[in-house]
């Protein structure tokens, strides 16, 4: 009689190294608001339209063609900040995830710590970083951006030719054209 098997041995794989890319520096400075004054006034009078933006941007990249004024991302900021006066709790949330999507060296702590001291210019840096980083990778995808859909054109179908005899009708009969 065979006894019963106790334990069976598990398949053990080898961990396979996924290798990460170097973290990289921001490519718009936390300051450098200044460079881009229709981002800077709007930063600056209506944060909730750029974050809204900046948000809509990083979650569609391939329709920043239909980039909206007003999101929902917008309204959240507009009524977290004036009711409770703590949008900078949503400006920490997406520097981070702007901060993820592209590899950017930074942490949490510090992402709070700039978007409650320095709100406005962290919504604009963000901003910045995500149209010219999204930009860049169209560009090096071979498309401008967004293009005009070119307009429906009609072609006729080419008409058959009529017939030399108009009560001629072309008819087929094997038989008549056999010579033995």
């Amino acid at each position: 009689m065979t006894e019963p098997i106790q334990e069976q041995p598990v398949p053990v794989q080898a961990p396979q190294y996924q290798g990460t890319a170097p973290e990289e520096e921001w490519q718009n400075e936390l300051c450098g608001c200044f460079d881009d004054m229709t981002i800077c006034l709007l930063g600056c009078c209506c944060p909730c339209i750029v974050y809204g933006q900046t948000r809509y941007r990083l979650h569609n990249p391939n329709e920043a063609h239909l980039e909206p004024a007003v999101t929902g991302s917008c309204a959240a900021w507009f009524a977290l900040e004036y009711c409770t006066g703590c949008a900078w709790i949503l400006n920490c949330l997406n520097r981070g995830d702007v901060r993820r999507q592209y590899n950017i060296r930074g942490t949490t702590g510090l992402d709070c710590c700039i978007s409650f001291f320095c709100g406005g210019c962290a919504i604009c840096q963000e901003y910045k970083e995500v149209r010219d980083r999204e930009n860049a990778r169209l560009a090096a995808e071979g498309s401008a951006g967004y293009a005009a859909q070119q307009p429906m054109t009609y072609t006729a179908p080419p008409t058959a030719p009529a017939p030399a005899f108009e009560n001629e009708k072309a008819t087929y009969n094997p038989q008549a054209n056999t010579s033995v």
